[in-house]
């Protein structure tokens, strides 16, 4: 999954990229169970967007799927 990189190399300064990048992860939440690693990366994406407390969040109700 490269939707992270994309946003840190190209999009991470613009309004429009940052739109880009979040429709694009909310695109791939329907496919999350297939999609390896899903739930690291829109972590990361979480972290770097918003904040470290709501990645946390985020990986705390996920983890039942991860193990």
């Amino acid at each position: 999954m490269k939707l992270a990189r994309l946003h840190r190399q190209m999009h991470a300064k613009t309004k429009q990229g940052v739109l880009l990048v979040n429709s694009l992860f909310k695109q791939c939440t329907k496919y999350q169970h297939k999609i390896i690693d899903f739930e690291l990366e829109y972590t990361k994406y979480t972290l770097l967007i918003k904040n470290a407390h709501e990645a946390y969040q985020y990986l705390k109700s996920q983890m039942p799927t991860i193990l």
